[in-house]
């Protein structure tokens, strides 16, 4: 019989764990602070939050960066749930090859009230991803993340 893991309960702010998750730069660092559950961004290696990173390792959790390919994977997940039709096709032919995902975002854009719907959905998919993440990592959440207001209706089908 499996072992059941103990998971430490931490009080996250979801809003900076998402923005850490999504704004990773080339330079930036972002580690979740295993104590108090607040977002520390490093940009310069010689600033004190990155000497206080360097002298506790143990109290930080470097957070990951939103790949561009787990990008264009919720947008995949996002078309195959719209209903068949011209636009769903339109943003299926959009996604193939190289550029797929500037296509896709112009399609979108195109329909202002689509793109709504997906940045709702990928907002979503964002903080699932990040519940994930934390549980891989041992983290219990003290509150779920956050539901967008619109997420039930965009599900139904309404605008």
């Amino acid at each position: 019989m499996a072992e059941a893991i103990s998971l430490k309960t931490l009080d996250v702010d979801w809003t900076d764990l998402e923005i850490a998750f999504r704004d990773a730069v080339s330079g930036v660092q972002s580690y979740l602070d295993l104590g108090t559950g607040e977002v520390l961004v490093v940009i310069d290696q010689h600033d004190l939050d990155a000497d206080e990173v360097a002298s506790c390792p143990d109290r930080f959790l470097a957070i990951p960066a939103f790949s561009t390919s787990e990008g264009i994977e919720v947008l995949r997940e996002f078309i195959v749930q719209l209903p068949a039709g011209e636009l769903r096709g339109r943003l299926e032919q959009g996604c193939r090859g190289a550029g797929g995902l500037k296509r896709c975002f112009e399609i979108l854009a195109e329909e202002g009230w689509l793109l709504d719907r997906f940045t709702q959905f990928e907002e979503q998919a964002i903080y699932e991803r990040l519940h994930w993440w934390l549980t891989a990592h041992g983290i219990r959440p003290q509150r779920p993340p956050p539901r967008s207001p619109r997420l039930a209706l965009v599900a139904d089908g309404v605008n």
